[in-house]
């Protein structure tokens, strides 16, 4: 049985791969990612549907964090009254706590990211480095903390990132 071959699968050999390089490690491939945990961040629209699963909450080096994947979809209707979805979010989803706390949001994503599901109160913010801006768009609610937030050294991070991911990326 397939399903029960990817349940054993899931909680032996990701389980004990995870435990090796997490601490506080709880991860469950049937738990979801809490709705509240994204839809809290006011950066994107929340969709009409909802669902998610591989969820994990654990410790990196100290730094706690939690991701899952998660889909997000908007209902529409036709004149007949058929539903059909069309997608707002889908991939991994991972929030870190950082020891600091900021007052506003920045939002880093990929230039051919759908922006059009980003919270329009943000604005779009260029950075000193050419490169960077030519690879994302910069979304804040305050230029200051956008500029204190990505120096330059988090900005090469994240280009960094972006090499390693196959996908687009959002931060």
């Amino acid at each position: 049985d397939y399903i029960a071959y990817k349940n054993a699968y899931k909680n032996y050999f990701i389980t004990s791969t995870f435990e090796k390089v997490f601490t506080s490690l709880s991860y469950s491939h049937e738990m979801q990612m809490p709705y509240y945990t994204i839809a809290k961040t006011g950066m994107m629209r929340m969709g009409d549907r909802y669902s998610s699963n591989d969820y994990v909450r654990a410790k990196y080096k100290d730094i706690p964090f939690e991701q899952a994947d998660v889909h997000i979809e908007d209902e529409h209707r036709d004149s007949d009254g058929d539903r059909t979805y069309s997608t707002v979010f889908r991939g991994r989803y991972i929030t870190f706590e950082l020891n600091k706390k900021f007052d506003k949001k920045v939002l880093v994503a990929i230039k051919n990211f759908n922006a059009e599901n980003f919270d329009r109160t943000f604005k779009i913010v260029r950075l000193e480095s050419s490169e960077f801006n030519h690879r994302f768009s910069v979304y804040a609610q305050d230029n200051f903390e956008a500029f204190y937030l990505l120096a330059p050294a988090v900005m090469e991070r994240i280009m960094k990132l972006d090499e390693l991911h196959n996908g687009k990326i959002m931060v």
